[in-house]
């Protein structure tokens, strides 16, 4: 049922703009890069699974800032403030890529979906550009509620 809706939400998404073929045949973005476009990569949903603490993460961003799914810290229904959603916007995937292939019990494979396809983000450790933004949504999302400073 999940996959479902997750489906259903990156269809509706895909129907706001289609996206081009390049010529190297990767999907390219013929948005010009303004807020507006950028949000049209929205609904954004964020997917961080296993390492040593067992992260099951699974939630869905909206170009609002608006919050929905699950952690392993519990469900999630919030939104997300300025601090954490602009780097987000100013990151977002126009184009699905692949990132390195993990692998062994102890790894923690993050990914992002959304109309333009999958962008994995390894274990999403670098501090800058995508994986920084989703690496400091999940850490503000697995905290109680009453401790998130940026997702109310």
């Amino acid at each position: 049922m999940k996959a479902i809706v997750v489906t259903a939400l990156l269809l509706l998404a895909a129907c706001g703009q289609a996206p081009a073929t390049g010529g190297n045949g990767t999907t390219e973005s013929t948005t010009s890069g303004t807020s507006s476009d950028a949000d049209r990569r929205f609904p954004l949903t964020v997917h961080r699974s296993g390492g040593i603490a067992g992260f099951a993460d699974d939630v869905t961003i909206a170009a609002d800032g608006t919050v929905t799914g699950s952690t392993r810290a519990g469900t999630v229904d919030c939104r997300l403030d300025q601090t954490l959603m602009d780097p987000l916007r100013a990151h977002a995937p126009a184009a699905a890529s692949s990132g390195p292939s993990l692998s062994g019990a102890d790894r923690m494979p993050v990914w992002v979906e959304n109309a333009f396809g999958r962008t994995d983000l390894g274990e999403a450790a670098d501090a800058e550009g995508l994986s920084g933004a989703v690496s400091a949504i999940l850490s503000e999302l697995n905290q109680p509620a009453e401790q998130r400073r940026h997702c109310r």
